[in-house]
């Protein structure tokens, strides 16, 4: 089971399908597990014979998930391994075998970053690992549908060694010439942070360093956590480096041909003693060329760290504690993994707390300042456990409407097993659809099913809430007097969660034409309304131009007439079995069998018998399915009489699938 630290909310309420009822008293935060992502936020499937490994996702276009790492084969190495999720959190079953792709390179082989090129195709770099024990760096590109690309290096897989014993590539980017850009540590020691670029062939491009492999020794046991690349080219990387026997946050940048850069900190490098020691494991950049680092300090226990540099790689004084935002959730360690900058400056970050023993994921959200920012959760993050077992984080991966998936491992049954978990970051929101699945948008018109004069009609809308925070509705209202609203005028939708509105219009008077009405939602979220259109139908339009009125073909609707489509053939049919009919009915008066019954004739009821003078009145009910064929209705007394005022009655109640009657004068 999983549980989120996600709110403090207390409430008395009944719940029917995500809506509560008031009253509540509570503080809300932003910030849930997001149900609508495999059911409870949280997907862990096994996907191999033993431990496996999530280290890296990325966001298609068309908001599916790829998420890469490494899995355990039937001979007990490791292998690459892809997975791609439906925005729904289900496997793609048109990606690889049932949404999985594992690729054996060599022996011991690790993905650890993914990235899409333009053309939609897959890169996933590692380590490409030896019998031996050594590694080289690894690079494997897939098609669409998980395929291997044999347009690269002949194969889909390349390897690239650096050093004696080879290295491991620990970032990856796709550049804007399309070709490929790797960096990680090198296999000799003392440890390099070596980079190559190959290109969108997998050829080495001799552009960077010596035929397209360079490595700068930056500082003993040094180390490469991630990469990001500027706007102008550069390439800048975090990690970890030791000085006097303390390991501190490590930041290099790179001109784009591989030399360090002597513009930024000393000489290209940059390294920040934060605690008793700190290692940073993922970096980001701000609109504002800031560049922005998180992971781990320590004094005592570890907690989650985060420095922002400026341009030029001074420390941002104005950040956090003289550039220095610590976060302590737990009363254990904290790890902050990976972290994103939003639109609006916002910091968040990925990772995992340790309290009480129990290792749990987390989520943090930090304010362009540095300090938490407590709409989320609460306290500014969120916590959630997945199980009894350990739940570490690799990385974060933004979704489109404020959606974040963290992605890693837990430790089910003695294996790691590949996990992901999304929340839903947002405030409360509103989206309104119909019952046809149609979106409703704010401050548009909605029509409402046409009437005649003494009828109603119906629709139903939804109200979803889009949010991480509980919606809570304060009033739901239509203007005028012919149209009413039934639904939750007073009420709290969770996340995820939806109520129904019906909305009755019911014209007040017989004044044929149109009414207007506003539908409004008053919430915490910003006020959602949109205008509502009844017609009253006229006995005297014929809007499509068919020849038969606008009442008539509303009131046979049974029989598929529709006022507002030009319908010939059927209103031919129908005159031609009314031809008894006075010339100007228009079939104003005849009714479907759900309605009255009212059926006026202009025919010669009256003959005169010649030979006796007998004067006989001969009529014949008849009742139809299709307009096109007309059968006797049997009747005889006492449902046919002659009642006190000496009128002729015919009294029945309609059965069968008959639509449609006619008296018929012989």
């Amino acid at each position: 089971m999983a549980m989120s630290y996600s709110k403090l909310l207390i409430l008395l309420s009944v719940s029917v399908c995500g809506l509560f009822f008031f009253p509540v008293i509570a503080f809300s935060a932003e910030g849930v597990l997001d149900s609508s992502f495999n059911g409870n936020g949280i997907v862990l499937k096994p996907v191999s014979f033993g431990t496996e490994l999530a280290l890296d996702g990325v966001v298609q276009p068309d908001g599916k998930l790829l998420v890469t790492g490494f899995s355990t084969s039937e001979v007990g190495s490791f292998d690459f391994t892809v997975l791609r999720y439906n925005i729904d959190g289900t496997q793609d079953e048109g990606f690889g075998l049932g949404g999985i792709v594992v690729t054996p390179l060599a022996y011991d082989d690790r993905a650890y970053r993914i990235a899409l090129q333009p053309d939609g195709k897959i890169v996933i770099a590692g380590r490409y690992g030896n019998s031996n024990g050594s590694s080289t760096f690894g690079v494997v590109r897939y098609n669409t549908d998980g395929s291997l690309d044999t347009g690269f290096s002949g194969d889909g897989i390349a390897n690239f060694s650096l050093g004696i014993n080879g290295g491991e590539a620990k970032a990856l980017a796709i550049l804007a010439d399309g070709k490929i850009f790797l960096t990680g540590t090198t296999g000799q020691s003392p440890y390099h942070i070596g980079m190559l670029k190959i290109t969108a062939t997998g050829e080495l491009d001799a552009t960077v360093g010596t035929g397209g492999i360079t490595a700068a020794n930056v500082g003993t046991n040094a180390t490469v956590a991630d990469m990001v690349v500027q706007p102008d080219g550069k390439f800048v990387i975090a990690g970890s480096v030791q000085i006097s026997s303390k390991t501190r946050f490590l930041v290099v940048r790179f001109n784009s041909d591989g030399t360090l850069d002597s513009s930024f900190g000393s000489q290209g490098i940059v390294s920040t003693l934060i605690g008793t020691s700190a290692s940073a494991a993922a970096i980001a950049m701000q609109t504002d060329g800031k560049i922005v680092v998180t992971g781990e300090s320590r004094n005592g226990a570890a907690d989650v760290t985060t420095v922002r540099y400026q341009p030029d790689g001074s420390i941002d004084q104005n950040f956090g504690s003289s550039g220095i935002s610590t976060v302590d959730i737990g009363n254990g360690n904290d790890f902050g993994t990976d972290i994103s900058v939003t639109e609006d400056g916002f910091l968040m970050i990925g990772g995992y707390s340790t309290h009480d023993d129990a290792t749990r994921a987390a989520l943090i959200r930090l304010s362009p300042n540095g300090s938490l920012d407590v709409s989320l959760g609460g306290e500014g993050y969120l916590v959630t456990s997945v199980g009894s077992g350990a739940t570490m984080v690799s990385s974060l991966v933004p979704q489109s409407g404020d959606r974040w998936t963290l992605v890693g491992y837990h430790l089910d049954n003695s294996f790691w097993r590949m996990m992901l978990i999304r929340y839903l970051t947002s405030p409360a929101g509103i989206k309104v659809v119909d019952t046809g699945g149609q979106l409703v948008f704010h401050e548009t018109t909605v029509q409402m099913p046409a009437v005649a004069p003494s009828f109603k009609s119906t629709r139903s809308f939804t109200v979803f809430n889009t949010g991480g925070d509980d919606l809570q509705i304060s009033e739901v209202s239509v203007s005028g007097d012919d149209f009413t609203v039934e639904g939750p005028s007073s009420s709290l939708i969770v996340p995820n969660g939806n109520a129904t509105i019906s909305v009755t219009f019911e014209p007040v008077g017989d004044v044929t034409g149109d009414r207007m009405s506003e539908l409004q939602i008053v919430s915490n979220a910003p006020n959602f309304k949109f205008s509502l259109k009844g017609t009253l139908l006229s006995r005297t339009d014929d809007t499509d131009n068919d020849g038969l009125n606008d009442v008539s073909e509303y009131k046979l609707a049974a029989l598929g007439f529709d006022p507002s489509v030009p319908q010939i053939d059927l209103v031919a049919a129908l005159f031609s079995n009314l031809e008894e009919a006075r010339s100007n009915l228009n079939a104003v008066d005849f009714f479907s069998s759900s309605q009255i019954l009212d059926i006026n004739v202009n025919a010669p009821m009256l003959t005169r018998d010649v030979e006796t003078g007998d004067i006989l009145v001969k009529l014949e009910l008849q009742k139809s399915t299709t307009l096109g064929i007309f059968e006797t209705l049997p009747m005889s007394a006492p449902a046919v009489i002659f009642n006190e005022q000496g009128q002729l009655e015919f009294r029945f109640i309609p059965t069968g699938d008959a639509a449609f009657f006619r008296l018929i004068a012989q």
